[in-house]
């Protein structure tokens, strides 16, 4: 709602209510256009509120916060090593792991599960999931979401590989001040060619 929208519709009811007075005989005093103006602005912030309450993407449309980010590790030949190892530092001194070999039971913020196929997309995973892989053979994939409220470093380890890190940026939502899903990938990586 414009500054000039505002002007003329207090120079529309006001310029009515002089009108009116004119034609008893008598002048608006002071008082009486103080009055006629912040009747008048009082309707325009009202209008101007309500039209921001149905703006999109404002905070009455803000969805609930989800983790800062949901990882896919995976490595290029198709199953993990029995030894692949997340850990997760955020919050400057927090840190939490995932271990293939020995799943975590107390995990709070970075929930993790083994999966024997890759993924098509990214899922959400609970920390009280079961974590390890069934009869179904070795892993594929590790599916996981981080719960960091913001940033994370990120260190992947495996027999064969070389030792991964990665620092996560998280991305805030501008109308809804809420942290946005960060979807990543993570491959393990190998620089001397070497078979694992």
């Amino acid at each position: 709602m414009s500054i000039a929208w505002h002007s003329d519709l207090i120079h529309f009811v006001c310029k009515l209510g002089s009108k009116a007075m004119k034609r008893r005989g008598s002048r608006w005093a002071p008082s009486q256009w103080a009055l006629c103006g912040a009747l008048v602005c009082t309707l325009a912030m009202l209008l101007a509120c309500n039209d921001k309450a149905h703006t999109p993407g404002s905070t009455t449309s803000c969805a609930q916060q989800g983790p800062a980010f949901r990882l896919i590790i995976e490595a290029p030949e198709g199953k993990l090593p029995g030894d692949t190892r997340l850990r997760v530092t955020y919050q400057g001194t927090l840190m939490e792991s995932f271990s293939l070999h020995r799943p975590p039971h107390h995990n709070q913020d970075v929930c993790c599960t083994a999966v024997s196929e890759v993924p098509a997309h990214f899922h959400a995973t609970a920390c009280e999931s079961d974590a390890g892989v069934s009869s179904a053979g070795p892993a594929a994939a590790i599916a996981c979401d981080v719960w960091s409220n913001g940033a994370a470093h990120v260190e992947l380890t495996a027999s064969g590989y070389d030792t991964t890190t990665q620092d996560l940026q998280a991305e805030v939502d501008p109308d809804c001040e809420t942290i946005q899903t960060g979807d990543k990938i993570l491959i393990l990586q190998r620089t001397d060619g070497a078979a694992p």
